[in-house]
């Protein structure tokens, strides 16, 4: 029940946006990358996203600066959506060419999610592996997201709805 209540919230706060993409259909944005700098911190969040939506490539744009001793290959990135193409992208910072401590940007896109989304809870996760088991140290720019690209993502009143659906349900828990 704590997952859900974070579910709303997060709905409700407007993290993950929607928006009309230019030559590539519509666009569904997640961005949970956190503000600040954060030191031995891990993010292991779910959330609610489309289904029954066809994706057709995804792309990240991040850039992440290490901070305290962290290394940047041992940055784990991985995105989760219910029953499309392989159903998830897992990457480290080694995968990115990312070695060493300083600051890292990265702007490429994946076919790893393509396919029809299914009903089921998306996810997002940022820690890091090896010496500092599941966690990791450094910032994120504000710029940094995942877009996912199809031609039906739904419209942005649409993810309202759902997110209003959610809050109204989460307040009816705590009662």
């Amino acid at each position: 029940m704590a997952q859900f209540g974070s579910v709303a919230r997060a709905l409700g706060a407007g993290v993950i946006a929607l928006s009309a993409g230019a030559a590539q259909g519509a666009v569904f944005t997640v961005d949970f990358f956190p503000s600040g700098e954060q030191i031995d911190n891990t993010i292991m969040f779910r959330f609610l996203g489309p289904s029954g939506v066809t994706i057709e490539q995804t792309r990240l744009v991040a850039e992440f600066t290490t901070a305290a001793d962290f290394q940047a290959e041992n940055l784990v990135l991985l995105l989760v959506a219910p029953g499309a193409g392989e159903g998830f992208i897992f990457l480290t910072g080694a995968d990115l060419g990312w070695f060493g401590q300083g600051t890292f940007s990265v702007d490429t896109t994946f076919d790893d999610l393509n396919g029809v989304t299914q009903p089921g809870l998306w996810g997002f996760e940022i820690y890091g592996e090896g010496d500092d088991l599941l966690a990791y140290s450094g910032t994120f720019s504000e710029s940094s997201r995942w877009e996912l690209f199809g031609p039906d993502v739904p419209a942005p009143g649409a993810m309202g709805v759902l997110g209003l659906g959610a809050l109204a349900a989460a307040r009816r828990r705590r009662r």
